[in-house]
């Protein structure tokens, strides 16, 4: 994997994360009272989350317009790339 391809891999995990992390403060968000002190302190949060997985997206963009045409995906990439480190 070139070092292009391993940048892109962990900025694709990144990405993943951030969603996730999105995923759950909104969840958590859904369920308090609507307008409660809780309910808008995790709005802000999921705000601030959102706007730091657009820098990460965008971040991601940036790598991948930098690596060179692969046959392979990130994901093969990324599993042939663990395979090594064990």
């Amino acid at each position: 994997m070139t070092d292009a391809s391993e940048r892109l891999s962990v900025a694709s995990e990144r990405l993943l994360d951030a969603v996730d992390d999105l995923r759950d403060t909104e969840a958590k968000r859904r369920r308090e009272k609507v307008s409660s002190s809780e309910f808008h302190r995790l709005a802000e949060e999921v705000t601030t989350k959102s706007r730091r997985l657009m820098v990460a997206a965008s971040d991601e963009e940036a790598i991948g317009n930098e690596t060179e045409p692969s046959d392979e995906s990130i994901e093969t990439a990324s599993h042939r790339q663990e395979e090594t480190n064990r």
